[in-house]
């Protein structure tokens, strides 16, 4: 379980962003990385295997810590609520399959490199909600039978499944990736399993315009087209998209004299 610093405590050219699952895990990352196979689902485990798992986690297998990027993106995708029961505070970044399961999980696949494998699934955006400390004390309970991995998924889906989620999914991907002052820009290919979301989201419907627009990185901009997930880096912005100006898309600016 991660916990979000300011909320609350809790126990312990042109190029491509990578596929996901059917289910929102898998691909993504994993597609992009040589010599890596593509990253099957975590396992969604019962209430019982979870306590197993927690009961039998060496300690000598460090849990992986979730990235500050990921954390902003769970707390900003439900609107700082918990996805349960809709309380503000104290709130968790919860994972639905716990890290010991998808590594033991991971450990017992084909391949190289099974524990870099299994980093990859179990910060899936898809693997992470936001629950309020009570929720998520009863979704690690497994006496508590009505609050289980089953109910999260169904939560998360319908969550994902509107058009606030791609508008906010879209804005924050815009933001990582042009950065600011204080943090850096978050990579495309960190970002690929957003990416992945969005293009899904496009072809549903689900996602108003523009899905084609620039945003700005470093010195030049990235031409993003979410029907399609790729990304083209341009030394000048192209004037028939709009373009990401930090809160919102405008039309880009003339292009600079030579």
């Amino acid at each position: 379980m991660q916990v979000h610093p300011r909320l609350g405590t809790g126990p312990g050219g042109s190029r491509r962003a990578g596929g996901l699952g059917a289910d929102g895990f898998g691909g993504g990352l994993g597609d992009r990385l040589p010599g890596r196979v593509t990253p099957r689902p975590p396992p969604a485990p019962s209430s019982a295997a979870r306590q197993a798992a927690l009961r039998n986690y060496p300690p000598w297998v460090p849990r992986p810590p979730t990235p500050e990027w990921l954390k902003r993106f769970v707390i900003e995708l439900y609107g700082g609520r918990c996805l349960r029961c809709g309380v503000d505070r104290p709130l968790e970044v919860a994972h639905l399959a716990p890290w010991p399961v998808v590594r033991d999980d991971a450990m017992r696949q084909p391949g190289q490199n099974q524990e870099g494998m299994a980093i990859l699934r179990f910060h899936q955006p898809a693997n992470l909600v936001l629950l309020c400390a009570n929720c998520h004390t009863l979704l690690d309970d497994p006496a508590v039978a009505e609050v289980d991995q089953g109910l999260m998924f169904y939560l998360r889906d319908r969550a994902t499944a509107t058009e606030h989620f791609g508008e906010v999914t879209r804005a924050f991907v815009c933001k990582e990736m042009t950065g600011n002052r204080r943090r850096p820009s978050v990579s495309d290919a960190a970002l690929a399993p957003l990416f992945d979301w969005l293009q899904k989201a496009v072809e549903r419907g689900a996602l108003p315009e523009p899905r084609r627009f620039t945003v700005p990185w470093g010195n030049g901009f990235f031409e993003v087209d979410l029907a399609s997930s790729d990304l083209e880096y341009k030394v000048e912005p192209d004037p028939a998209f709009p373009l990401w100006n930090g809160r919102d898309f405008a039309s880009p600016p003339s292009p600079r004299s030579p």
